[in-house]
């Protein structure tokens, strides 16, 4: 007997469930059916794949020599048939981009007909991250450009998947002529009690990591504002309060871009993409090297302030 596919997905059911009684249920089949199956296969490959304990089912050595290539094929598998179903489907001459305000949230409109030539790029750009992703799972999107932080990383469905663009800290603008401006780094418990105007980044899952954060270093929780990125300019340049700012958010009339002392405030910028969709694995291996090329070659730029913490801070500690 010649292995087949289902014989691969036969094996990586039983070792992702953990066992067969498990993996028969996920498969759909009987547990007597699958054993059986299993067996033939083990006469196939000359060994047992399977060590049975109390504790359920344990790849052997030859069984971990049949996973690491069933997941190649798998895998291969799976690329071919979406490759068949784009194929069908004809030509992306659309693709459709929803994104957060970020320092490459432009640069899709030019990042992606490079990967796929042919195509240009529907962008909306939103603050509502968490329905962007809705709509990429129901197929309406083909990527999202978003962010997360540290301990509030976005949950996403199996179809759906993230890489990570660059981590980057967040910035405060301050009045110019305040005290704060002659500060290099703004330690947090300077600014903690102050109202913080929130431009960039509007969801409501910011929030809870602002505040997480400022419990973790025991100062007040701000008081947040989502403005107008005009209108939040205006008013921290008056003192009234304070934005907080992407690193590499352009400077602004009025407004002295500082770093927070230690960068207790961090977002990761990621695409975000399904498995199910017309974008290949290639097309986003390219695309993600060029996001990544475009992230630091325009982000310190693009503000000073940010290179210079760049020449201080060669990388962000974990």
């Amino acid at each position: 007997m010649d292995l087949e596919v289902r014989h691969f997905r036969l094996v990586q059911a039983i070792a992702q469930a953990g066992s067969i009684t498990k993996a028969a249920t996920a498969l759909g089949v009987s547990q007597p059916a699958l054993t059986a199956q299993l067996q033939r296969i083990e006469r196939r490959v000359g060994g047992p794949l399977f060590r049975r304990d109390r504790h359920g089912s344990h790849a052997t050595a030859l069984g971990e020599v049949v996973l690491a290539h069933a997941k190649s094929v798998l895998a291969t598998v799976h690329e071919l048939d979406r490759s068949v179903r784009v194929q069908r489907a004809g030509t992306l001459t659309v693709t459709r981009v929803a994104a957060t305000p970020g320092t490459i949230t432009s640069e899709m409109t030019t990042l992606v007909p490079a990967v796929v030539p042919g195509t240009t790029v529907d962008l909306t750009v939103t603050g509502d991250r968490d329905h962007q992703l809705e709509l990429l799972a129901d197929g309406r999107l083909e990527l999202v450009v978003c962010q997360e932080a540290p301990g509030h990383e976005v949950q996403l469905p199996a179809t759906l998947v993230k890489a990570e663009v660059a981590t980057e800290p967040l910035f405060v603008g301050v009045a110019e002529d305040s005290g704060l401006a002659a500060c290099e780094e703004i330690p947090l418990p300077e600014v903690a009690a102050r109202r913080w105007y929130t431009a960039a980044i509007t969801d409501d899952w910011f929030a809870g990591y602002v505040r997480d954060v400022c419990l973790r270093h025991g100062v007040p929780m701000p008081e947040l504002q989502s403005l107008d990125l005009e209108i939040a300019a205006e008013l921290a340049a008056t003192g009234a309060g304070v934005m907080l700012l992407q690193a590499a958010s352009r400077a602004r009339p009025g407004v002295a871009t500082r770093p927070l002392a230690g960068a207790p405030l961090r977002t990761r910028h990621l695409i975000v993409w399904s498995e199910e969709g017309p974008l290949t694995s290639a097309d986003m291996r390219d695309l993600m090297a060029r996001a990544t090329e475009c992230y630091w070659h325009k982000a310190p730029a693009r503000q000073e302030v940010y290179a210079r913490w760049l020449t201080r801070h060669s990388h962000l500690e974990t």
